[in-house]
């Protein structure tokens, strides 16, 4: 992680074959292009509160949620999913 001159945090993640990148603020988290695989093979995650991400800037979310076969409650009701133009497998 980097913090930067302003006190917000960046950081960027590359799990698998994915890349993405956070910054993050006192209350909100800001992902800045892609979900893509961000919880992908997170089985043991049975619920997951998404609803204080800032998403305007993703396009993807292909497989974001891909075989998390043990959450039961997903709060993604306010999510900006205005700029997205990818969901494939998002919830396979």
């Amino acid at each position: 992680m980097k913090q930067s001159g302003d006190g917000h945090i960046w950081s960027s993640y590359d799990t698998t074959n994915y890349i993405w990148t956070i910054y993050a603020t006192e209350d909100t988290v800001y992902l800045l292009d892609s979900w893509q695989g961000m919880f992908e093979n997170c089985q043991f995650i049975t619920a997951l509160d998404v609803s204080h991400f800032d998403t305007a800037g993703v396009t993807s979310f292909n497989s974001a949620f891909k075989n998390c076969d043990q959450l039961k409650v997903l709060h993604i009701e306010t999510l900006d999913t205005s700029a997205v133009t990818n969901t494939t497998e998002m919830f396979a």
